[in-house]
């Protein structure tokens, strides 16, 4: 799991420039939801 800078971090150097590249006239708007709890299949979470 990262945390919201280091995603933050990636997007600015990695999402933003290659939607750019591709065309689209701005970065894509993030939005972001805290999960307080969640299961996983391995049961590991």
């Amino acid at each position: 799991m990262q945390t919201r800078e280091e995603f933050e971090t990636f997007a600015a150097e990695q999402i933003g420039p290659l939607s750019a590249e591709a065309g689209f006239p701005a970065p894509p708007e993030i939005t972001y939801h805290d999960v307080h709890n969640y299961d996983s299949a391995d049961g590991l979470a």
